[in-house]
């Protein structure tokens, strides 16, 4: 064979040969970039910040009924028992504005109670505080109305208290964040996803009025050991407002 045929032969070769070994390190090269995590991902600790507050209600309903009745064979009617609630009210300071019907579509609701048809009307009351409110169900014991019940509860800066659990709530994250990091050296960085997990604000419901204290002059109530007696046995559940934010903090 020509020297020339020789020398192209073994050329192709090498070439054929140095064209593989290229190929294998480009892939190998490609396929450790994809399997080797990048040296510049940032670190990070993810973690969730909890808080609770409670808050005694400052805005109370009172629902109840009252309907037409006949005592010692007297027939009280509505009307009457509607100014006897009222005069209390103003004995209790209750502005009148507080007292409102419960249907504000029909004021008058007929009812069967006992074989006969009655008037019925339903209303609802507001009061500011506890104390208030167990005075209004002795008031309303007294006159023998027994159809009533704690309604809507909540307070008058419930929104803004929402918001200052959600504060605190994630400022608990990055206090764990902090101490968590310091305790390895570290420090916490700029937060990177922030998400609320949860939020409430709940109550529950009770009948705060229990037994049948009642002194016609109202100055009386507030002295009678009677009434503080009673007073001790009246538990009130708060407002629970509660705010779990969960935060993803890169690390310095």
């Amino acid at each position: 064979m020509p020297n020339f045929l020789i020398k192209n032969t073994m050329n192709n070769i090498f070439l054929k040969i140095s064209t593989c070994l290229l190929i294998s390190f480009l892939v190998s090269n490609n396929t450790s970039a994809q399997t080797t995590p990048k040296e510049t991902e940032t670190p990070y600790i993810e973690l969730s910040g909890i808080a609770e507050l409670e808050v005694v209600p400052d805005i109370l309903y009172i629902n109840f009924s009252i309907k037409e009745k006949t005592i010692n064979k007297v027939k009280m009617s509505v009307e009457d028992q509607e100014k006897n609630i009222i005069n209390a009210l103003v004995q209790l300071n209750i502005n009148q504005k507080n007292l409102s019907l419960a249907d504000a579509n029909a004021e008058y609701t007929r009812v069967k109670w006992n074989k006969e048809v009655v008037s019925s009307k339903s209303y609802s009351l507001l009061v500011n505080n506890t104390k208030t409110l167990a005075y209004v169900f002795q008031v309303l014991d007294s006159l023998d109305i027994n159809d009533a019940n704690l309604g809507k509860i909540s307070h008058t800066k419930i929104d803004s208290l929402k918001k200052e659990v959600r504060i605190m709530a994630i400022k608990s994250a990055k206090n764990k964040a902090d101490y968590l990091l310091a305790a390895i050296g570290e420090q916490c960085g700029k937060p990177i996803i922030v998400r609320e997990i949860s939020a409430s604000a709940n109550v529950e419901s009770f009948n705060p009025y229990r037994g049948n204290v009642y002194k016609a002059n109202t100055s009386n109530w507030a002295s009678s050991d009677e009434y503080s007696k009673e007073q001790e046995d009246i538990t009130f559940k708060k407002i629970k407002i509660h705010s779990e934010i969960y935060v993803k903090f890169q690390i310095k």
